[in-house]
């Protein structure tokens, strides 16, 4: 505890993660949410939770990348976990794409095909940060050294407005 109190940006970064966390739990329980019809989403709690997804997703995962980058070597006994994140580098971009152009179709036209194809999409989304949460919460780690560069998930580019 000392070590983590004793660097500013250590604990900033645990506070970070700890509220990226708790933001990730709400959405896979699935929190009510009650959106105004007259507001930007109309009252569509569906277009709301993928645009959630999306981007908090993609932040949550390129955190994922990041530690375990940070900390391969302490994280080397267990190989699953870079398995993991070589897996989220390679095919991430692919899955928030993927999602991306299907919350585009939904909005444009809202039917239940295009609904169950964007829930399809984004719920790759929920399990890939479910399995990163796994990993993070059961191999706790304090830094000991600067942080490494890693390779980027593609940026998200924001929701189209049609």
């Amino acid at each position: 505890m000392k070590r983590i109190l004793a660097n500013p940006m250590i604990l900033l970064f645990r506070l970070e993660w700890l509220s990226q966390v708790a933001f990730a739990c709400c959405l896979f329980a699935g929190c009510a949410t009650k959106l105004d019809p007259t507001g930007v989403y109309k009252g569509d709690t569906v277009l709301y939770e993928a645009d959630n997804t999306i981007v908090t997703g993609h932040d949550l995962l390129q955190d994922f990348v990041n530690w375990e980058a940070n900390y391969r070597s302490t994280l080397a006994q267990w190989p699953e976990i870079r398995q993991f994140a070589d897996k989220v580098v390679a095919e991430g971009p692919g899955w928030f794409a993927s999602a991306s152009a299907l919350r585009d179709a939904y909005k444009a036209n809202p039917s239940d095909a295009s609904k169950t194809a964007l829930q399809a999409a984004t719920d790759i989304i929920h399990t890939a940060l479910a399995q990163a949460t796994q990993y993070l919460t059961a191999h706790k780690t304090t830094a000991t050294t600067p942080p490494v560069l890693v390779p980027q998930l593609a940026p998200q580019p924001p929701p189209t407005k049609k």
